[in-house]
């Protein structure tokens, strides 16, 4: 019998769905699926490939209400940050990388200056690697995985996704959008479940691991693929300070310091983790930084008017709190 786990809607921390967990045969299987979808994938022209993304980039646009709000909804964010930071973002990487394609995986002449290749020439053509696994939080459920899903696709990859637990929803509407634009259903496929879904994953040996999520989770992916030899990408958390000097607008600067720490409820690897001020001004932008933040409204984020919704989790909350114990 399969193991579920619910989608939580962090508002009101009910279930709003139910989520089969992969297991590790069903990861097998879905591999084995996918090794044989990327070889007819790999056949086809990059025109082709172009062509179903951009299929992809317009159904998402056209559907990106539905998409926002199921975003709002497993995040909790707020529904304009889920359409400016998730979906709008999401639409140009899709628009870059179709664009820029062509000309990243042109052949490539290569310089031969060892007198010994006299006369030879070599060029550079780009292959693609395989399957790719892909291991996403949940902070940009959208962005973040098809970031990466979407190169991967263009240069005749295949993709297994495994989304993080707690949105798993918007990792299998996006790739529902991927299958109606035309990508073959085996190609790109979701893994669902937790962390032990991801190592499964990578135990099923994907030919490349793109990770984004925290330095203690990386470091472990790190270590179970190069103990496979699988080449691997990561991208993780940051430490970003927010400085003011002495000669800034201190009006502006206030303002974008409430940004940087309270968009996505402060969920995000660059937020502004510290704030370093000239002392000079320390009291006049305390001063300004508070009441902005006084200003900021809270609330669900379907809500009109809500401009910070809730943590994802009530983990996350006594995390939040443990950290403001320590500074």
């Amino acid at each position: 019998m399969s193991t579920t786990f619910p989608s939580l809607d962090p508002v009101t921390g009910l279930a709003f769905a139910t989520i089969t967990i992969a297991s590790p045969a069903d990861i097998l299987h879905t591999m084995a699926a996918a090794r044989e979808a990327q070889a007819r994938w790999a056949l086809t022209s990059f025109p082709h490939r172009r062509a179903v993304l951009r299929r992809f980039q317009h159904l998402l646009f056209s559907e990106r209400q539905r998409v926002a709000e199921l975003i709002s909804r497993e995040t909790g964010k707020p529904l304009a940050e889920a359409l400016l930071t998730d979906i709008a973002v999401t639409l140009d990487l899709a628009r870059y990388f179709t664009a820029a394609g062509a000309a990243v995986l042109r052949p490539e002449r290569i310089r031969l200056g060892n007198l010994a290749f006299f006369g030879r020439r070599a060029r550079m053509h780009w292959e693609p690697l395989g399957v790719i696994g892909v291991i996403a939080p949940w902070n940009y459920p959208l962005l973040l995985p098809f970031g990466d899903v979407i190169p991967a696709l263009l240069a005749g990859n295949a993709v297994l996704l495994k989304p993080s637990e707690f949105t798993t929803q918007v990792a299998l509407a996006g790739v529902e959008l991927l299958h109606r634009a035309g990508v073959p259903a085996p190609l790109c496929q979701v893994v669902a479940g937790d962390g032990t879904t991801g190592a499964a994953l990578i135990e099923a040996r994907p030919d490349k691991i793109f990770f984004t999520g925290s330095v203690r989770t990386g470091t472990r992916v790190a270590q179970e693929a190069a103990a496979r030899l699988i080449p691997v990408n990561l991208e993780l958390g940051g430490s970003d300070a927010f400085i003011v000097l002495a000669d800034a607008d201190l009006e502006r600067a206030a303002s974008g310091a409430t940004w940087a720490r309270f968009t996505n409820s402060g969920q995000t690897c660059v937020a502004g983790k510290r704030v370093i001020v000239e002392q000079a001004v320390h009291d006049r932008f305390v001063d300004l930084l508070v009441e902005k933040a006084k200003r900021l409204q809270l609330g669900p984020g379907l809500t009109p008017g809500s401009e910070v919704g809730p943590v994802i989790r009530a983990s996350q909350l006594v995390e939040l709190e443990r950290q403001l114990a320590e500074a």
